[in-house]
């Protein structure tokens, strides 16, 4: 195993615009999201039905400045999946139209915890900007440039040997490094591994780092 590059993007901050300032509070009568923000003047994000897996939301440019990735290539960009719509429910209150799509949100958010919490760390911490990468059988492809090609496969651990090699294969296949992300058996925080070399091609495999859920966010530990 090899130490993270200077250039990884792990060492990346988060590059994206900041949400615009809050105009409006939030609807007394709707589901709010993002339970650590205390901020009492957020804008609101009108979810108005469903589609599928995904959230239709009213007006899509609230949120685009901060989740550029969201202009989707194969679908419109009002549709949120439940990590985005986690995601910006740290800045946004999550209004639903109807109660239905509030209790689906709940049971999806409980389904794909994990998920959330690592979209959010690679987010905030990593830099990467996240779509979904079910095409490769990944849970996210990572972009450094959302405007260019995705350097990365995201696989949600723990992975077989056969499954470690299926990813790499597929990664290798367009170009992509191969990581995989687990959460620690006490809970405490999760570990990424890459399984393929770097697109540059020289390193091999990254030593995990464990992450820690803090209240303000996820924190790496030394």
């Amino acid at each position: 195993m090899e130490n993270l590059e200077d250039g990884d993007p792990r060492q990346r901050r988060h590059f994206g615009g900041e949400a615009a300032p809050a105009t409006r509070k939030a609807d007394k009568c709707g589901e709010e999201g993002g339970g650590e923000a205390n901020d009492d003047e957020k804008i609101i994000l009108r979810i108005i039905r469903t589609h599928g897996p995904l959230f239709v939301c009213e007006n899509p440019s609230l949120f685009l400045q901060t989740l550029p990735q969201a202009r989707k290539k194969h679908y419109r960009s009002d549709h949120l999946s439940i990590e985005e719509l986690e995601y910006l429910g740290h800045s946004f209150d999550i209004v639903f139209k109807n109660e239905q799509d509030s209790h689906r949100r709940a049971c999806l958010r409980e389904r794909h915890a994990t998920s959330c919490r690592v979209y959010r760390y690679l987010t905030d911490e990593m830099g990467l900007r996240l779509r979904h990468g079910s095409q490769f059988g990944a849970a996210f492809i990572g972009y450094r440039d959302v405007n260019g090609h995705g350097e990365y496969l995201v696989y949600l651990g723990p992975l077989s040997r056969l499954e470690e090699v299926a990813a790499v294969r597929v990664a290798r296949s367009v170009a992509k490094e191969a990581w995989v992300a687990e959460e620690q058996q006490d809970g405490s925080g999760f570990s990424f591994t890459r399984l393929s070399p770097s697109v540059s091609g020289r390193a091999s495999r990254e030593t995990p780092r464990q992450l820690v859920m803090g209240t303000n966010g996820p924190k790496t530990v030394s």
